[in-house]
């Protein structure tokens, strides 16, 4: 954790993750209208696996920095960085585009309920995560990545087969592009 000189505090990693969404985000909502403008942007639901291919990566990174530590006992910071610009990348490939999918596939009527059963499986992502961390105290921490990389390339994978099916059943909504307000008067 010695960077030019200096100690650098475990507590500033907590910060990783928000650097790269400020840094990321723009580029990603830059990217997506420049895409849809060239007739290239992936469908939401290969967005979304590719989202699960970067989440794997930076298991990848965790499992080897926990078979490092488990050698040497300690690992460089630079696999805690890289496993969280790869998360990033994961989190602004599901969560952003995926909650664009609900109000697009949503009936106005129902919009808002939706919108909370997104929220609520977000919950229950985080209490999962919190169940599966539990077993690395069993099963060790290189395991419980291992597994974790495995199970989110398996996801991506059935996702992106199974983006054309998803993109047919959306009915064309995933291809209307948001309009803009109209101007005040």
């Amino acid at each position: 954790r010695v960077l030019l000189g200096h100690e650098i505090p475990t507590t500033w990693f907590q910060a990783v993750n928000s650097g790269f969404i400020f840094t990321l985000a723009p580029v990603f909502a830059l990217l997506w209208p420049r895409l849809a403008k060239s007739g290239r942007e992936p469908s939401t639901a290969r967005k979304m696996a590719v989202g699960l291919f970067a989440l794997a990566v930076s298991f990848v990174l965790l499992y080897f920095a926990a078979r490092r530590a488990e050698v040497v006992g300690r690992a460089g910071m630079l696999w805690i960085v890289g496993a969280y610009g790869f998360q990033t990348v994961g989190e602004l490939m599901l969560y952003p585009v995926g909650l664009s999918m609900v109000t697009k596939l949503a009936p106005a009527r129902y919009a808002s309920a939706l919108m909370g059963v997104w929220f609520l499986s977000n919950a229950a992502g985080n209490k999962l995560a919190g169940s599966i961390g539990a077993l690395a105290e069993g099963h060790g921490d290189a395991t419980v990545f291992r597994g974790i990389a495995v199970g989110s390339v398996v996801a991506g994978v059935i996702l992106y087969a199974l983006a054309p099916v998803l993109h047919r059943m959306t009915h064309g909504a995933e291809d209307v592009l948001p309009q803009a307000a109209p101007a005040a008067s």
